[in-house]
């Protein structure tokens, strides 16, 4: 009777140093540990295509039993090794469970397992072209689009569609991806100084002149020309047919006194 009643004794004792141990064990870091290195590096959670690190064993607490299912284990298995499909992604709920002492808590979250598809995507440059295998999910790598100050580089338009490709934007299919180019252009705005207001010029095509340019009014003076500050901080005169345009320009009137 004795025996029975120590062994009673222990086992009670036993279940409250269980039961105050789970109760101050921090579950939550537990999980922030265990899914922090989940995923390879250069993967996401939305963008699996290497094997899961399911970690069995938790460096805060050693003592804690760690298991891992999937709802797909044709997929993901229990150890993590990645299973990928060939032509679509495959989205798979993952439970992540602890038990520490008497207390179990599970976790679940969700990744996509990207399949092994590569699509070709093609880059036009002024009707030269490239291209590149590109795997599901990820972005095109876009090429350097070398231009002379005469033109400006807008975007990458998918072809067929006026629709211009962001950059990183997974691709999912086959694509033709066509340089947007247009002429560099400036505008030409006027100060009359006083004067008659004049209208300016927007859209003037780089390193063009003006084949016509305002002439102002104002009681009592001459008008001389057009003053403006070129690009490296010198004034010069806007003449027709003779500036060469290529840059912004705001010019004043100069005037002399009758």
């Amino acid at each position: 009777m004795t025996k029975l009643f120590s062994g009673i004794i222990v086992l009670a004792i036993t279940l409250v140093l269980v039961s105050c141990t789970s109760g101050i064990v921090d579950f939550d870091a537990l999980f922030d540990e265990l899914m922090a290195s989940v995923v390879a590096e250069g993967d996401t959670y939305e963008m699996v295509t290497q094997d899961l690190l399911f970690a069995t064993r938790s460096g805060i607490l050693t003592s804690a039993t760690i298991t891992w299912e999937t709802d797909r284990p044709d997929v993901v298995l229990y150890d993590g090794t990645v299973i990928r499909p060939e032509t679509d992604p495959v989205m798979v709920t993952v439970t992540l469970s602890i038990i520490v002492g008497l207390e179990r808590r599970t976790r679940t979250f969700e990744v996509t397992v990207l399949p092994t598809a590569t699509f070709l995507v093609t880059f036009d440059i002024d009707g030269m072209t490239t291209s590149a295998d590109v795997p599901y999910g990820r972005s095109a790598p876009l090429p350097e689009v070398g231009l002379s100050k005469a033109f400006e580089f807008i975007g990458w338009r998918i072809d067929g569609t006026d629709e211009i490709y962001v950059p990183l934007t997974p691709v999912t299919s086959a694509l033709t991806l066509i340089a947007v180019i247009v002429n560099r252009t400036y505008t030409v705005t006027f100060d009359s100084t006083g004067g008659t207001d004049v209208l300016g010029f927007e859209d003037v095509i780089h390193s063009t002149t003006l084949q016509d340019i305002p002439i102002p009014e104002k009681d009592g003076y001459t008008f001389i020309g057009w003053i403006f500050i070129d690009r490296w901080g010198n004034e010069q005169l806007l003449v027709t047919n003779r500036t060469i345009i290529n840059h912004d320009i705001h010019a004043k009137a100069r005037w002399v006194k009758r």
